[in-house]
């Protein structure tokens, strides 16, 4: 059965004629059994907010077969990505994201449109995407503690290489500042949230912690970013660099001797 549902979701003319072409495109690599629109487009075209000049399409095609591949190809002028995956493939992202803190997939299958979906398993996976994302994260206290003293170390090694090594020093600030941001959401029980939306979402978290972020890098002066990150760091991290800590035993593979 070929997936060109009779009515597609609400697009704007530009991104229609895109998403027609992506079902094309499914249709052509495999037999789909559901089709989902999904990322900024379908977010803004589901809100009525205009998507970022550079969006792409995003769109994730369930089959019945044992294969998974992702396809990026420029239809009518608009970057689309196919993410062809069986069911339970799918799943299995919702657990390894979900263990993570970072639920790309889930977030798709929430907010996205179904396009095609006789069998009902792309409305499924979205009720049961919904319902992880609303359960919040809830990392241990050793993952909690690793994740602090990862970007603290970060931070320690932005410091060393400032006078020595300028370029590394800004490479890894920028590590840095992106693993304060993941303690910071993790520590609250909350899901990390797309890229393009951290900022604004940690100005809502932490109003304070986020202006003193976005004031710190308008500097473009590299210690001055420095000083803002380990401020930064003071408050969301409590430690600017090393810090005692002792993990817990895990299981190891043994070596054999």
């Amino acid at each position: 059965m070929k997936a060109r549902a009779p009515g597609l979701p609400p697009f704007a003319p530009r991104y229609e004629k895109a998403l027609r072409g992506a079902v094309d495109l499914a249709n052509a690599l495999t037999e789909p059994d559901a089709i989902v629109a999904c990322g900024s487009i379908a977010t803004a075209s589901r809100t009525g907010a205009t998507p970022d000049a550079g969006s792409d399409l995003d769109v994730y095609v369930l089959h019945a077969e044992a294969w998974r591949q992702r396809v990026q190809r420029r239809i009518d002028g608009v970057p689309c990505e196919l993410f062809i995956n069986p069911f339970e493939q799918i799943r299995r992202y919702f657990a390894e994201e979900g263990f993570a803190g970072r639920p790309v997939t889930a977030q798709m299958f929430a907010e996205g449109l179904i396009v095609y979906d006789p069998l009902g398993r792309a409305a499924a996976l979205a009720a049961e995407a919904q319902t992880q994302l609303a359960a919040g994260f809830h990392p241990g206290e050793s993952e909690l503690t690793r994740r602090r003293y990862r970007a603290a170390c970060l931070l320690d090694d932005a410091r060393d290489l400032l006078t020595r090594d300028a370029t590394m020093s800004e490479l890894l600030l920028g590590q840095a500042l992106a693993a304060m941001l993941d303690y910071a959401f993790a520590a609250r029980g909350q899901w990390l949230p797309p890229a393009k939306e951290r900022a604004a979402m940690l100005l809502k978290l932490d109003p304070a912690g986020g202006t003193l972020l976005a004031a710190g890098l308008r500097d473009n002066d590299l210690a001055g970013k420095l000083r803002m990150a380990e401020r930064l760091a003071d408050r969301v991290l409590g430690a600017r660099g090393f810090f005692d800590w002792v993990g817990p035993r895990e299981h190891a593979i043994s070596s054999g001797l």
